[in-house]
């Protein structure tokens, strides 16, 4: 989970409904990206989950991790606020989750794309069976 590197000030941010600085996403993704390269070299395979808001930090991320594979989990946007409302560990206020989504580069890099519209994981498991990520 990408947001094990969330900095203090980002969690922060998160209460107090304060949007993330781009100083802030960079220093997040420099220490994803160390996670990320010390999984690497203890494990041939990862699956990361993280939002990557911006399109320089998936490039960024591509141009390190050349192998890596980006998957757009999409949903309905009533879906996706509901589970951002109610997610245990730093629930995101439905304002604050919406100007995630403003600030959202539409991905220009090669990219698969999945739906996550029920509950449960039978629907997303058959699709990423589908394109080959899981057995």
């Amino acid at each position: 989970d990408g947001d094990a590197n969330l900095s203090k000030g980002m969690k922060q941010a998160i209460k107090t409904k304060t949007p993330f600085t781009n100083t802030m996403r960079t220093l997040f993704f420099q220490r994803l990206h160390k996670s990320v390269g010390l999984l690497a070299k203890q494990h041939p395979t990862l699956a990361i989950a993280q939002t990557f808001i911006k399109e320089k930090y998936r490039t960024k991320f591509l141009q390190e991790f050349p192998h890596a594979r980006f998957i757009l989990i999409t949903s309905y946007n009533l879906i996706r606020e509901k589970r951002l409302t109610q997610r245990p560990d730093m629930p995101l206020d439905i304002k604050y989750a919406r100007s995630m989504v403003e600030n959202f580069d539409a991905p220009l890099l090669p990219h698969t794309e999945i739906t996550n519209n029920t509950d449960g994981d039978e629907e997303i498991l058959k699709q990423l069976q589908k394109i080959g990520i899981i057995e």
